[in-house]
């Protein structure tokens, strides 16, 4: 910190003596050294004051670059070296939007170049450390400036004495019967951009040339069969790596074969790199050329200036494969190592509740596909993408923290392929990237959502699996030490789900965090789940006590007429304020980030299809802005946690009372979307009649306009096994909308559609067990209901339909309630919560087994009962500071206490100086 005076300052500010007059130290005991002692000793009291008031004012954590100091260690390392290109055509060209879509998403040189002109120099000095005195391009089998083969140590000699191994891999490259092959050009392979047939120790050992000179098919057979070496060197033909053909050629091969490196074992579990270079531009320029580097490893959109060449580059793969330099003299001894690129893992600090997450589906391009293709009535701007592409995830990485996300739920279908999903195969992608960012990941169980349920065996075997594989990632949700685990459920019983995964639990060491989906009667549950959450992508807003509460930004399936839920930009802003305001609430959840299947994603969208505005305003089809991310985003990032008025204290927590045996739905339903023609993609139980809060035609009350009479939770129950209670009588649930990595035809029909009537106001009535259009209030009701369960989820849909009941829709439904903002309350470190809370439901639309309404203008005959909410209850437990809070508020304690110190010596100092 510089301090605003200081005595070099002072000295520097004095004026020059006079002619004659001599400046020299004071003599002491006179009155000019009386003088300057005063002086001095005022100043640098002053200047103690000022840098302790500076500490005071700046005591807040320091932001720390966590820019790595040494080249982290790499399993394997990706080489692709394009041709002839220098950096300006290449960066920001529109023609190359996939090599752009990695620079921007991961790290790019911005001063990198070539060693010299022209290709094979370039090609040997990124092997060898050196041009070894190449100054031209030849063959490998003579004629050029010095004697070939070159007897001489390369990158791949180094590998193997540290034990690693390598390949280089040769696009359009014959391979002869005999012989080492790649020797001589051979239609569009040329031997000058595959510098390791220049070397002796491969030229003229046939049999090491045949295993590590191959074709570039050969890559493909090593990745599905966990083969890849450590290095790959990897040379497109001379068409696709932009010598003799366009940028947009180049990038068209780059953009269709990176994706299978990523989606590889080697790349998505083990810690890899992928670099792509240009060997040298076209002799227009400086010989710069583009460089970028993908990596979980990596620093998130990191450009750097550093002045940097191939030399550096090949230090920097020696360095992150273990391997030493390639020998003494080389220019990779004394090149500069690209640490900047990469950075160190970040420290996920506990949570703190309310926590906001995204769920999130990893489930593209497969999803992508169906009927109608695109399955997706809206455009991403990221285009149809896959969801193995490391730029892909980056720059979702970078939306989800724009967005105030602290948490990402991944959807999870089972171990190893289970289920034909690939959900488990791209989650350790997700987590090693999210290690280098403060941002963590959980899964959503979807199985529970299957026809048939798994067993309690088979949880605990998942949950094992979870721990084994995936949890002890630090990017890996904990509360209480313990991973968090989201579960989906449709299931009638919840009760009885809960039960199961109480005892999967237990069986498994009592490892997992378990937050269930809600359903009927949760609340009076004799075994509770750590917490409890919804998923409600057809309901603007759904609030569940203090457990969850979830903003949709509207719901309209691919395939169907329009929407079910219609999307309000307005509407979803006053939302995500009462999700803020709603401090005491556990989760806070976007529903969804990402799935376009059901049209629930808030990921940014552009082109609006003529699908969608054949049927909505513009403004509802694309939601694409300025800052890149999207309309959606950029509400939740100008309404962070926390953003709310401060409260008065909380209670001090108290036991619960038990909950009422039966607790009473609300008698403020409205309208609920109902069944439709889709296919079901799953066997799921239909629901049995049961009693159903009476319609009315009023509004739902805003959530905190009045204190709820609504039970409190038992105790949670410790964990020992115990038999699963008879369910407590409450509505049936009405299966809700179906999800699937691999979307079928949704042969619904497509009704004209026309808006629902508006309901008109009138006195909320209390619950009635038979449908009457105006019960009468009961003093004795509760405004408790249970909630019906949202979307069932099937992997692999059905291959026929579903006789459902006839298609009915309201394209404009009016709005689930959102609560009023209460004031925000101070956010807390998540720690197992109470057993439950009592329920505040928001209707889920109604539909066939495994299916959500379908758009008709036909109100829904068997309303949900919608919310009636509970006031804002504290989470239990005391606040816990963090340890960064402690530190902060210490520091500031002793700068304060120095400062009163200092002021009180400069008063006394002057005031004795005086004297």
């Amino acid at each position: 910190m510089k301090l605003p005076y200081t005595y070099a300052a002072r000295y520097a500010a004095a004026p020059a003596a006079a002619p004659g007059e001599k400046r020299g130290p004071a003599r002491p005991g006179s009155k000019q050294h009386a003088r300057t002692s005063t002086q001095r000793s005022t100043h640098a009291l002053v200047s103690i004051a000022i840098l302790a008031c500076g500490l005071l004012v700046s005591s807040r954590p320091a932001v720390v670059d966590v820019s790595a100091t040494t080249v982290p260690s790499f399993d394997h390392v990706f080489l692709i070296v394009m041709e002839n290109h220098a950096y300006s055509q290449i960066i920001g060209n529109s023609t190359a939007p996939y090599i752009n879509s990695l620079a921007k998403g991961y790290n790019s040189a911005t001063n990198y170049h070539a060693i010299t002109h022209p290709s094979l120099p370039n090609y040997v000095a990124m092997a060898a450390g050196s041009t070894l005195g190449i100054t031209g391009d030849c063959d490998a089998t003579g004629g050029c400036s010095v004697p070939v083969p070159i007897n001489a140590p390369h990158i791949g000699t180094a590998l193997e004495a540290a034990g690693k191994t390598w390949k280089s891999y040769q696009e359009s490259m014959p391979v002869p019967a005999t012989g080492c092959p790649g020797i001589s050009n051979s239609g569009s392979y040329a031997p000058k951009h595959n510098p390791f047939v220049y070397f002796a120790d491969v030229k003229n050992d046939v049999a090491k040339c045949r295993a590590d000179i191959v074709p570039y098919t050969q890559l493909a057979t090593d990745l599905a069969a966990g083969a890849a070496p450590n290095f790959a060197f990897i040379t497109p033909n001379l068409c696709n790596d932009m010598h003799d053909c366009s940028v947009a050629t180049g990038d068209t091969w780059l953009k269709n074969e990176v994706p299978k490196i990523f989606g590889s074992t080697a790349f998505s579990h083990q810690n890899s790199l992928l670099v792509i270079t240009w060997d040298e531009d076209d002799f227009t320029n400086v010989n710069q050329v583009a460089t970028i580097f993908v990596s979980p490893r990596g620093k998130p959109a990191l450009t750097s200036a550093t002045s940097y060449n191939h030399y550096s580059l090949l230090r920097t793969i020696e360095e992150g494969l273990g391997a030493g330099r390639v020998s003494t003299t080389t220019g990779d001894v004394t090149a500069t190592s690209m640490t900047d690129f990469f950075g160190t893992p970040v420290t996920h600090a506990a949570p703190q509740f309310p926590v906001r997450a995204g769920f999130y589906y990893p489930w593209f391009p497969e999803s992508f596909g169906g009927t109608p293709n695109p399955f997706s009535v809206y455009t991403p701007t990221l285009g149809y993408y896959d969801s193995s592409d490391p730029a892909v995830l980056a720059s979702h990485y970078n939306a989800l923290q724009y967005g105030g996300m602290t948490v990402g739920i991944s959807s999870w279908w089972g171990p190893n392929g289970q289920n034909s999903s690939k959900t488990d195969n791209r989650l350790p992608l997700l987590l090693r990237m999210a290690e280098m960012r403060d941002l963590s990941w959980t899964i959503y169980y979807e199985k529970e959502g299957l026809a048939t349920p798994p067993s309690q065996a088979e949880v605990t075997s998942d949950l094992r699996y979870l721990q084994a594989s995936y949890a002890g990632n630090p990017a890996w949700l904990r509360i209480g030490g313990r991973f968090v685990v989201f579960v989906y459920n449709t299931e009638p019983d919840p009760c009885a789900v809960s039960q199961r995964w109480h005892d999967a639990n237990v069986a498994a060491g009592n490892i997992a965090y378990v937050v269930l989906k809600v359903g009927p009667g949760y609340a009076t549950c004799a075994t509770q789940p750590d917490d409890w959450h919804q998923y409600a992508p057809a309901s603007h807003a759904d609030q569940q006590g203090n457990h969850s509460f979830t903003v949709s930004p509207g719901f309209w399936k691919a395939g169907e007429v329009g929407p079910r839920l219609s999307r309000n930009a307005t509407t979803f802003t006053t939302d995500v304020s009462s999700m803020v305001a709603s401090t005491t609430t556990h989760w806070h959840l976007l529903t969804t980030f990402n799935e376009w299947g059901e049209g629930t994603a808030i990921e940014s969208a552009t082109t609006a299809t003529a699908t969608c505005l054949a049927f909505v305003p513009a403004q509802q089809c694309s939601w694409s802005s300025s800052s890149g991310f999207g309309q959606y985003l950029d509400i939740l990032h100008a309404r962070p946690e926390g953003s709310a008025p401060p409260p008065p204290p909380p209670p001090s927590p108290s036991p619960s009372p038990s909950p009422s045996p039966n607790p009473t739905p609300s008698s403020n339903p409205s309208p609920s979307p109902s069944p439709s023609g889709s296919p079901s993609p799953s066997a799921s139980p239909s629901p049995s009649p049961s009693p159903r809060a009476s319609p009315s035609p009023s509004p739902s009350p805003s959530p905190s306009t009045s204190p709820s009479p609504c039970p409190s939770p038992s105790p949670k129950p410790s964990p020992s096994p115990s038999p699963s209670p008879s369910p407590s009588p409450s509505p049936s649930p009405s299966p809700s909308p179906s999800r699937s990595p691999s979307p079928s035809p949704s042969p619904s029909p497509s009704p004209s559609p026309s808006p629902s009537p508006s309901p008109s106001p009138s006195p909320s009535p209390s619950p009635s067990p038979s449908p009457s259009p105006s019960p009468s209030p009961s003093p004795s009701s509760s405004p408790c209901p249970s909630p019906s369960p949202s979307p069932s989820r099937s992997p692999s849909p059905s291959p026929s339909p579903s006789p459902s009941p006839s298609p009915s829709h309201s394209p404009s439904p009016s709005p689930s309630p959102s609560p009023t903002p209460t004031h925000a309350a101070p956010r807390q470190t998540a720690t197992p919560p109470p057993a439950v809370v009592a329920p505040v439901a928001v209707p889920s639309p109604s539909a066939s087994p495994g299916e959500p309404a379908a758009a008709t203008p036909t109100p829904s005959p068997t309303p949900e009962v919608s919310p009636s909410p509970l006031p804002a209850q504290p989470v239990t437990g005391e606040t816990t500071p963090t340890t960064d809070d402690v530190a902060v508020w210490t520091q500031r304690l002793v700068v304060f206490g120095l400062i009163v110190v200092v002021v009180g010596l400069v008063i006394w100092g002057l005031f004795i100086l005086r004297r």
